[in-house]
Protein backbone atom coordinates (compact mmCIF):
# COMPACT_ATOMS: atom_id res chain seq x y z
CA UNK A 1 0.00 0.00 0.00
CA UNK A 2 2.78 2.39 0.79
CA UNK A 3 4.57 1.57 -1.97
CA UNK A 4 1.51 2.48 -4.36
CA UNK A 5 1.28 6.00 -2.22
CA UNK A 6 5.11 6.67 -3.28
CA UNK A 7 4.57 5.75 -7.11
CA UNK A 8 1.10 8.22 -6.87
CA UNK A 9 2.95 11.25 -5.27
CA UNK A 10 6.01 10.33 -7.28
CA UNK A 11 4.27 10.45 -10.89
CA UNK A 12 1.82 13.48 -9.84
CA UNK A 13 4.72 15.29 -8.69
CA UNK A 14 6.59 14.47 -11.99
CA UNK A 15 3.51 15.50 -14.13
CA UNK A 16 2.61 19.01 -12.40
CA UNK A 17 6.88 19.94 -12.74
CA UNK A 18 7.12 19.20 -15.97
CA UNK A 19 8.23 21.80 -18.49
CA UNK A 20 5.31 23.16 -20.81
CA UNK A 21 5.38 21.51 -24.46
CA UNK A 22 7.18 24.54 -26.27
CA UNK A 23 10.30 24.56 -23.90
CA UNK A 24 11.34 21.74 -25.87
CA UNK A 25 11.47 23.96 -29.07
CA UNK A 26 15.04 24.86 -31.59
CA UNK A 27 16.02 28.39 -31.12
CA UNK A 28 14.21 29.61 -34.65
CA UNK A 29 10.83 28.49 -32.81
CA UNK A 30 11.39 30.43 -29.77
CA UNK A 31 12.43 33.47 -32.06
CA UNK A 32 9.06 32.26 -34.45
CA UNK A 33 7.30 32.92 -31.25
CA UNK A 34 8.60 36.00 -29.67
CA UNK A 35 8.35 37.45 -33.34
CA UNK A 36 4.30 36.40 -33.49
CA UNK A 37 3.61 37.99 -30.30
CA UNK A 38 5.64 41.23 -31.24
CA UNK A 39 3.84 41.68 -34.72
CA UNK A 40 0.20 38.96 -34.32
CA UNK A 41 -2.00 40.86 -36.76
CA UNK A 42 1.35 41.32 -39.41
CA UNK A 43 0.64 39.26 -42.57
CA UNK A 44 3.90 38.79 -43.86
CA UNK A 45 4.83 37.87 -39.79
CA UNK A 46 1.69 34.70 -39.94
CA UNK A 47 2.90 33.93 -43.08
CA UNK A 48 6.86 33.53 -42.33
CA UNK A 49 6.32 32.22 -39.08
CA UNK A 50 4.06 29.32 -40.45
CA UNK A 51 6.65 27.99 -41.76
CA UNK A 52 9.09 28.06 -40.04
CA UNK A 53 6.28 25.83 -37.43
CA UNK A 54 5.54 23.71 -40.61
CA UNK A 55 9.32 23.11 -41.35
CA UNK A 56 9.89 22.39 -37.48
CA UNK A 57 7.43 19.83 -37.62
CA UNK A 58 4.56 21.85 -35.44
CA UNK A 59 1.81 21.03 -38.38
CA UNK A 60 -1.10 22.22 -36.52
CA UNK A 61 0.03 25.32 -35.16
CA UNK A 62 0.96 26.43 -38.91
CA UNK A 63 -2.05 25.60 -39.95
CA UNK A 64 -3.75 27.63 -37.77
CA UNK A 65 -1.70 30.36 -38.60
CA UNK A 66 -2.83 29.93 -42.19
CA UNK A 67 -6.59 29.85 -41.09
CA UNK A 68 -5.72 33.18 -39.32
CA UNK A 69 -4.39 34.40 -42.11
CA UNK A 70 -6.53 33.80 -44.92
CA UNK A 71 -9.40 35.42 -42.75
CA UNK A 72 -7.16 38.59 -41.77
CA UNK A 73 -6.06 38.56 -45.77
CA UNK A 74 -8.09 36.22 -47.83
CA UNK A 75 -6.62 38.11 -51.56
CA UNK A 76 -3.17 36.25 -50.42
CA UNK A 77 -2.54 33.19 -52.25
CA UNK A 78 0.17 31.82 -50.29
CA UNK A 79 -1.54 30.62 -47.26
CA UNK A 80 -4.32 28.94 -49.53
CA UNK A 81 -1.59 26.86 -51.19
CA UNK A 82 0.33 26.22 -47.43
CA UNK A 83 -2.92 25.17 -45.95
CA UNK A 84 -3.68 22.43 -49.56
CA UNK A 85 -0.32 21.22 -49.48
CA UNK A 86 -0.65 20.57 -45.71
CA UNK A 87 -3.28 19.01 -45.87
CA UNK A 88 -2.49 16.78 -48.76
CA UNK A 89 0.32 15.68 -46.64
CA UNK A 90 -1.40 14.46 -44.18
CA UNK A 91 -3.49 12.60 -46.51
CA UNK A 92 -6.80 14.19 -46.71
CA UNK A 93 -8.34 14.81 -50.27
CA UNK A 94 -10.29 17.78 -50.50
CA UNK A 95 -12.08 16.81 -53.40
CA UNK A 96 -13.85 13.97 -51.68
CA UNK A 97 -17.75 14.51 -50.85
CA UNK A 98 -18.13 15.81 -47.19
CA UNK A 99 -15.63 18.36 -47.12
CA UNK A 100 -17.37 21.35 -48.52
CA UNK A 101 -14.37 21.85 -51.14
CA UNK A 102 -16.99 21.95 -54.19
CA UNK A 103 -19.05 24.35 -52.68
CA UNK A 104 -16.28 27.04 -52.23
CA UNK A 105 -14.63 26.49 -55.51
CA UNK A 106 -11.37 25.16 -54.54
CA UNK A 107 -11.76 21.61 -56.80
Amino acid sequence: MKCRYVLAVSLAVACFAAAPAWAADSQIVKDARVLLASNPNDDRTLLKVAEVFYKEGLHNEAVTLWGDLMKLKPQIPEPHYFMGKAQFHKGRNLSQPGHGAERKGIV
